[in-house]
C-alpha cells in the first residue's frame, strides 16, 4: 500500500506529489479544474503510443501526479492494481481516472495501465447519485499488471477525470454524454481521515 502525499501542489510536471508507505496525517487536499471541452488524451489501445514517453502529456494543470522513490531492488507486480481515492466534486456526477506509469532513471514515463470510475456507480452497477461538495470514497481498478520493476525505476500515478479516446468525456451533468457541459472542481484528499492509497500486487 502506497499512500498519496503532497503539500497541495500536485498539478502537472511541477508536482510535489509523492507515493510512500507512510500514512498521511495533516496534509492539504489537491485540486484541479476539469473542463469537458478539453479532455485529457490518453494513449489509444492499438497504437505505437504505448512505446512513447508520456511526460509531454502530463504538462497540464488538470492532472495530479504522485511518484514513488526509485526502488533499491527489483519488484515483481502480478495481479490487479487498485486506487482507493477520497474525492469531492462540485458536479452532480463526474469521472475519476487513474493512469499507472513506470518511471525510468532518465525521467521518462511509460504507460502500464489506466482506467476510470463514474461517481454514481462507485458501488457497482446500481446508480447512486452523489451530493456536490461531499467527500466520497472510490475504489478504482486501475488494471491488471504482470511486470518486473527494475532497481532504479519508480512508479507514478496520474489522477484526472478523462481518458479520451478510450472513454468518452463526462459532461459533469446528469446526462454524462450529452452536448451540454459544465466545468467542475475536483478535490483529492490524503490525510489521516482520508488516506488515499495505491494498492500494488507485489510478489515476495
Amino acid at each position: 500500500k502506497y499512500y498519496l502525499h503532497s503539500d497541495g501542489r500536485a498539478n502537472g510536471l511541477q508536482s510535489t506529489g509523492k507515493l510512500t508507505m507512510t500514512c498521511p496525517h495533516d496534509e492539504p487536499a489537491d485540486q484541479y479544474l476539469y473542463d469537458p471541452a478539453h479532455p485529457f488524451q490518453t494513449i489509444r489501445l492499438l497504437s505505437n503510443e504505448w512505446f512513447e514517453d508520456q511526460t509531454e502529456r502530463e504538462n497540464r494543470q488538470d492532472l495530479l501526479l504522485y511518484t514513488s522513490e526509485p526502488f533499491d531492488k527489483p519488484k515483481v507486480l502480478c495481479g490487479p492494481v487498485y486506487l482507493r481515492l477520497y474525492a469531492e466534486t462540485t458536479a452532480v456526477d463526474t469521472d475519476f481516472a487513474c493512469r499507472l506509469l513506470l518511471m525510468d532513471p532518465q525521467g521518462k514515463a511509460w504507460h502500464l495501465q489506466g482506467n476510470l470510475i463514474r461517481a454514481r456507480y462507485r458501488h457497482g452497477k446500481t446508480s447512486e447519485p452523489i451530493t456536490p461538495g461531499r467527500i466520497y470514497e472510490y475504489t478504482l481498478l486501475v488494471g491488471n499488471v504482470a511486470r518486473e520493476i527494475p532497481a532504479g525505476y519508480a512508479l507514478r500515478i496520474e489522477v484526472l477525470s478523462s481518458l479520451e479516446p478510450v472513454a468518452k468525456r463526462h459532461s459533469n451533468l446528469a446526462n454524462p454524454m450529452g452536448p451540454e457541459i459544465q466545468m467542475a472542481i475536483q478535490r483529492i484528499f490524503h490525510d489521516e481521515q482520508h488516506p488515499s492509497s495505491l494498492h500494488l500486487p507485489v510478489l515476495s
